[in-house]
């Protein structure tokens, strides 16, 4: 997929049919034509195509942490661009998120620094006990999570022991809340950092995500037609490229 224009302006995607029985020279182009304000709109929403969507545990309680460890599991093609959390005060807070490196579950790895990424260091202002706190839309960078894989989150305020967490009597690491999209796990408090443990622990707050429906489509249509002469446009890798062209153009 070539790309071009000027920052501003309209721009061109220029995508050309792929069929590896066809010489390059004899391939096929279909050119495609995008304003700046549908891509100002594809990047200052979570998605162009699909309502954003919620996976709540519980803001009840019966314990504070400095953070708590959980897995998200896929059952669908999900991508998490959000949370909200659980601050029992309303002070200022540091908020650091961190992401299993390699799309890993945290179970193994509740002491190993090196197996996580951080992803979001945020300041915010907590919403209270029984409150949902919102980190910010943009803190991180989205999230892709695909069925059947466990993506371990790290969530940890940087300054006390005020975030909310539920003792459950489900083990660490089962399923205590789930959807049709995704699943998330009973985790463990932590201290920060990477610290002393408090094992079967709920994670208090919800995971905002949205379905790539993007990648179903795509998936649908990879299913249902065989390889052909005729142009194409991968819908998939429409927002990697857009965004590559952003980076290099701002």
């Amino acid at each position: 997929i070539a790309l071009g224009g000027i920052y501003g302006e309209d721009f061109m995607v220029r995508s050309e049919s792929y069929d590896p029985n066809i010489p390059p020279g004899e391939r096929t182009f279909a050119t495609y034509e995008l304003s700046f304000e549908s891509l100002q709109t594809f990047f200052n929403t979570p998605t162009a195509t699909t309502t954003p969507k919620t996976l709540s545990t519980t803001y009840s309680s019966t314990s504070l942490v400095y953070g708590n460890m959980f897995d998200v599991i896929g059952k669908n093609y999900v991508i998490v661009y959000g949370m909200n959390v659980h601050i029992a005060d309303t002070e200022n807070h540091n908020v650091e998120v961190y992401l299993r490196r390699n799309s890993g579950s945290f179970m193994n790895v509740q002491r190993h620094p090196t197996a996580w990424s951080l992803i979001g260091d945020i300041s915010i202002q907590g919403d209270g006990a029984g409150m949902p706190t919102s980190i910010p839309f943009g803190s991180f960078d989205p999230v892709t999570i695909v069925p059947g894989v466990s993506q371990g989150f790290y969530v940890t305020l940087t300054d006390g022991k005020f975030m909310g967490q539920t003792q459950s009597q489900i083990s660490t690491g089962q399923v205590y809340e789930s959807n049709n999209d995704l699943s998330i796990t009973v985790g463990v408090g932590k201290d920060y950092l990477f610290g002393n443990k408090y094992d079967a622990a709920v994670f208090n707050g919800e995971i905002l995500y949205f379905v790539d429906e993007a990648k179903l489509a795509s998936l649908e249509a990879s299913s249902a037609s065989s390889t052909s002469r005729r142009p194409y446009l991968e819908n998939s890798l429409l927002p990697a490229c857009l965004a590559t062209m952003f980076a290099i153009l701002q």
